[in-house]
Formats: C-alpha cells, structure tokens, sequence
C-alpha cells in the first residue's frame, strides 16, 4: 500500500472521533445524569490536551520517528475512546477526554509535518478532506446506532475499533516509513525568494481544535527538520543548502503585538474559529431542543455541518482558480451567515439541517484564506510567528467557546447558538473589511 493512502486513512480515522461528542450528547447527557451543557467541559478538556500535544510535538519528534509517534498516538486515541464507551458517568468520561486529546493532537502534529515535508501542497490539500470524510462520518454512526439500538456507546466502541485496525495497519507498514525526515530533492521546486508582492501561499489548514502548525513554529534552526511546518503542505520557504535553494527573508525584530493589522487579524481569526467550533458541538442539541428532531436524527442531522465542510473545500481549491482568497472569504461568511439564519428560521427540520450543511460550505474556504493571506496582511518576514499566533488564537477559541454557548444555549434558550454565530461572524467579516481599506 503507498504510503500516502495510509496517511490518508489516518487522517480519516482522527476525524471520527471529531463530530460524535456533539452528535451523541442529547443523549449521552440523560443516559449520564449529566447536565446539558456538560459537552463544553468535555470539548475543553479534550482540546487543552490536544494544545498539550502539540506544543510537546516538536520535543517529541526529536526523539521518536513520525511512524512512532503515530502508533503511541493511536494507542492513546484507542484508549480514551474505549474509556469513553465503557465511562459510568460524567466525571469518568471526562478523565478519558485526556488521553483522547494527548492523541489526537500528536498524530495530528506528526502526520502534518510528514505531508508537508514529503508531498506536494495537492496531497496537504486532501489530506485534510480525509479528516472532513471522517469527521461527518462519525455523526452518521452515532445516528445509526441511536435508531437502532438506542445505546451511544456502540458509537465510541466501534471507532476504537477502526482506530486498532488503523494502529495494526502502521505497525505492520512501519518499515515503509524512512528513519529521518529527509527532504527528497525531486518533490522541491526551485525556491524563490518572496517579496510582499508574492505572498507565501500556505494553503489550507487542519480547521479543528487539532492543528498542528503553533508547535511548528518553535522550531528556532530554518534548515532543520520542523516538527510541523506550515499547515498547506507547501514546500517550506527556507530549504536546505543541498537543494539550493535561497534563504527566506529574516525574521521581523518588530514585537508581535505591533506589528501593523495584527489584532484585527487576530480577533476575526478567533472569532471564525469560535464559530465553527460552536457549531460542531452544539449543532445536534440545537436541532433536537429548537426543531425537535429526536436524539437519533439530530445525530445524524449534526454530519451536515461537516458534509459542508467536506464538499466545500473541494469546491473552494477550485474556486481560487477565479477569485481572489480576499473574495473567497467574503463569500465564505456570506454563507455562513446565511445558512445560521436559514436553521433558526426554516419552517420544517429538513430545511433547518440544509442550514448547518450551507454554514460548512460557508466555513470551508475561511480558514485557508485567511492563512493564506497572512504574508499580504502582516509581512512575508513575520509569517511563522503570525501564523503561530493564529494557531493559538483558534485554540483558545475552539476550547472557550463552545463551552460558554453551551450554557447559554441550556439555561436560556437554544436562541443563543445563531445569535452567538452571527455576531461572531459580524465581528470576523468587520475586521477582514477594515484590514482590506488598510491594504490599499
């Protein structure tokens, strides 16, 4: 088997796990006498765990090789999902959240690093589809055994069980893997030195509280091999002297925090990825409480949400080839905003879960854009450590948000997941539009 398919069947496997908690939890919450607005503090705890990992995955990587660091992480995975299946209440569940974090995140961090130092941004590109296929896959096996059998914990059994094979499935192929990570010379085109006229193009990015680029960043020697380079899988800007390549332009002295455009850019980062966050976790609670679909076809009903996400960044790598990324994230919040009001607005459920579908479209081309506007709206010389603190700005947004709205959406009203979205994606489409009048 090459081994691009398998890492592509390891980034569908870390989706799985991604949906289930927000599909599942109308009906986890009773089953464990669990208040509603629990999922938040399991989503918290999983992705302080998964930040964990990846800030660790530079030291790890160090030590163990990408193959190594990919079966330890499964086995982690593995072991917080029979946790999770097997979990007599609330608080044991949550403890299992931390070993599901810690390996989520360091496969996450290993694979990235791998595809973007020995593949093409093409395969980058489809290597985060895959995490989207799996994503919207495990809301469709937590509906499934929901209508059937009423129970959630087939759902976490049955994904440690694709993660075991996934496990078996690396042990058995790691000799395929190289030692060291080496950048082979004929999978690096001659580089170019860029200019604030040729921004860097750094693709999209793993848009779940699992990315990996922040760690990335931490590397200090440009020529030694990252732990997680950028998060497009294009070739990174300063290669070895064996390909002869020239070196990037040196990095800003400036501090980060006054560095021109650098909060708006920021706060609509955080904002986007506050909202895409909320709407994962909470999208299934929120059809079953407001349209009253029972717990089993709001579990279902949740994939669409990631279906969206799915289809659209295909979609959106097409479209770049006619709009601009500034266009591209126009219309993106344009749909996301569009598809929230048509699921609080829509007479009949079938519309309602249409929305959520129309709010992934609308989400997918926002995260690559903004990525790859980093170079054009800060500086070619301070990418990393812009995208770094992009990175950490979504970490903080996808652990703190969805918590805070799950209260609100339980002890108010389930109003409060589309008015949070919205005024969050006013706020993120308010700072993109000043950051553009400043770049002319």
């Amino acid at each position: 088997m090459p081994l691009i398919a398998i890492i592509y069947a390891a980034f569908i496997s870390l989706g799985l796990p991604d949906g289930v908690l927000g599909a599942a939890w109308p009906q986890m919450a009773p089953s464990l006498h669990a208040p509603l607005a629990g999922a938040g503090a399991l989503a918290l705890i999983t992705s302080a765990n998964t930040i964990v990992a990846s800030f660790s995955s530079g030291w790890i990587l160090k030590r163990l090789s990408t193959v190594g660091v990919s079966i330890s992480s499964v086995a982690l995975t593995v072991t917080g999902l029979l946790g999770c299946a097997l979990a007599p209440n609330f608080w044991a569940l949550a403890l299992w959240c931390i070993p599901l974090g810690l390996g989520a995140g360091a496969i996450d961090s290993a694979l990235n690093a791998y595809v973007s130092l020995h593949f093409s941004a093409l395969h980058m590109n489809f290597l985060h589809a895959c995490w989207g296929l799996g994503a919207m896959t495990g809301p469709l096996i937590a509906g499934f055994f929901l209508n059937f059998t009423g129970q959630w914990r087939p759902t976490y059994a049955t994904i440690a069980a694709a993660q075991t094979c996934l496990m078996l499935l690396l042990i058995v192929t790691r000799g395929s893997w190289p030692r060291k990570s080496q950048l082979p010379e004929s999978d690096i085109p001659p580089a170019e030195v860029p200019t604030h006229e040729q921004p860097i193009d750094l693709g999209a990015g793993h848009d779940t509280p699992h990315a990996s680029t922040l760690a990335g960043n931490l590397a200090a020697d440009p020529s030694s091999t990252r732990s997680t380079p950028n998060p497009s899988g294009a070739q990174p800007t300063s290669a070895p002297a064996h390909t002869g390549a020239q070196p990037a332009p040196a990095a800003s002295s400036t501090p980060w925090y006054q560095i021109p455009l650098v909060w708006p850019t920021l706060i609509g980062f955080f904002c986007y990825c506050c909202a895409e966050g909320t709407i994962g976790l909470w999208a299934s609670t929120f059809l079953a409480q407001y349209h009253h679909l029972t717990p089993a076809l709001a579990a279902a009903a949740g994939s669409a949400f990631y279906i969206g996400i799915t289809v659209g960044r295909f979609l959106a790598g097409l479209a770049s080839l006619k709009f601009t990324n500034s266009q591209l994230l126009r219309l993106g919040a344009t749909g996301l905003m569009a598809g929230i009001l048509l699921a609080l607005l829509a007479p009949i459920p079938l519309l309602a879960v249409a929305g959520f579908a129309l709010c992934g479209l609308g989400c997918a081309p926002i995260y690559p854009a903004v990525i790859k506007e980093t170079g054009r709206r800060l500086g070619v010389a301070n990418v990393q450590r812009a995208t770094g603190l992009q990175m950490g700005f979504a970490y903080v947004g996808f652990m703190l948000a969805p918590p805070a709205t799950g209260v609100a959406l339980t002890a108010i009203s389930p109003l409060a997941l589309p008015t949070v979205v919205c005024a969050l994606a006013a706020v993120m489409v308010g700072c993109h539009e000043y950051i553009e009048r400043q770049l002319r």
